[in-house]
């Protein structure tokens, strides 16, 4: 299985959803995990003892990292923007001349050029599922052609406040 986002760029905060992500899999009794991001110097000792990171643009072992998997997860953070998208294409066209199966995960979406918007949602059409974190990542991925079907919202349970007994 292979998991691939903005990992290592120095942003705390996908690194702090990658972790209790890697953890969940590793716990489920999933195989051998990869991660595919943008440096590896920037990710713990101890993430690097555990799985195996490719970065992006490491052309040869992204197409060997994403050729042995049985699953690719596009996961966390803003995939979905100009910035982002420009920076996967290659990764979203490996995926999809490999014909992976593909789970977009906990992202967000932002409006982008529409020639960007069609060549990214083209390459990852035939993903099998997608989970967002809003409702107007949702909608906007439907606009992109993302069937409904297909499309989640991430949800969690809110933790309800409890009075004190004091």
């Amino acid at each position: 299985m292979v998991i691939i986002g903005p990992y290592g760029s120095g942003n705390l905060g996908d690194e702090a959803m990658l972790k209790p992500f890697l953890y969940f899999l590793q716990n489920s009794c999933i195989g051998k995990l990869s991660v595919i991001g943008l440096k590896g110097e920037f990710l713990d000792s101890l993430f690097k003892e555990k799985y195996r990171f490719t970065s992006y643009f490491n052309l040869v072992r992204l197409f060997k990292t994403i050729k042995e998997a049985d699953l690719v997860i596009l996961g966390s953070g803003c995939l979905f923007k100009t910035v982002s998208a420009i920076k996967l294409l290659p990764v979203f066209l490996l995926n999809r001349l490999l014909k992976k199966k593909t789970v977009v995960f906990g992202v967000e979406a932002y409006p982008m050029p529409p020639l960007l918007s069609r060549i990214v949602f083209s390459l990852l059409k035939k993903s099998i599922l997608w989970v967002v974190r809003t409702h107007l990542s949702k909608r906007l991925l439907e606009k992109y052609g993302v069937p409904p079907r297909k499309l989640r919202l991430f949800q969690t349970s809110p933790t309800p406040f409890r009075k004190s007994s004091r």
